[in-house]
């Protein structure tokens, strides 16, 4: 039987199988890792602690620049595994969030990176240009 460890792509404590993306412990057994994890104010700075990178998204439901990059954001930790960490904070359930970082606008995205100054983008890019920007503020994430 395989060591369970944290899963490194949304930190569950069951493990993921990197290949198949399925927990293997039998409170998770076969569901899918959903390869981003949802924080709030209380605890956004416990799923950020991580040793990789982490790309925040500050989003809200009504936001339709939010919802149109939804299904990049799900996409990146299938396409990096355990290289990078998606976290998803909804700022309408998270109203301290925004201030403290000085958003003014959604989606905003911080690229937290080993503890290096976060990277901002503010606005909805198009998958290339996503991809470009993680490439070039993920040392880890490519």
């Amino acid at each position: 039987m395989a060591e369970v460890t944290s899963c490194p792509t949304c930190g569950n404590a069951t493990g993921c199988r990197p290949r198949r993306r399925e927990h293997r412990s039998a409170r998770n057994a076969g569901r899918r890792c959903p390869g981003s994890v949802e924080a709030a104010d209380a605890t956004v700075e416990g799923v950020v602690a991580t040793g990789v990178p982490v790309l925040v998204d500050l989003w809200a439901p009504w936001c339709g620049p939010c919802r149109l990059v939804t299904p990049i954001f799900e996409d990146i930790p299938v396409e990096r595994p355990g290289r990078l960490k998606v976290v998803k904070v909804n700022v309408d359930e998270s109203p301290q969030i925004a201030p403290r970082l000085v958003v003014q606008g959604i989606p905003t995205l911080f690229m937290l990176n080993h503890g290096q100054p976060p990277d901002r983008q503010i606005g909805a890019l198009p998958a290339p240009a996503l991809t470009q920007w993680l490439d070039a503020h993920a040392s880890d994430a490519t």
